[in-house]
């Protein structure tokens, strides 16, 4: 697992391949790969 700051981190591609989960207030976005299910980040 990597700590980057928010303004640090883009994303270049695959963004179709990931599916957001949110829980409780929704105020984190877990994201998951849609054809693996890993954890990418949040």
């Amino acid at each position: 697992m990597l700590t980057a700051d928010r303004e640090a981190f883009r994303l270049t591609a695959g963004e179709d391949n990931l599916n957001l989960y949110q829980w409780n207030t929704n105020t984190a976005r877990y994201y998951f790969c849609r054809h693996c299910e890993i954890y990418t980040h949040h």
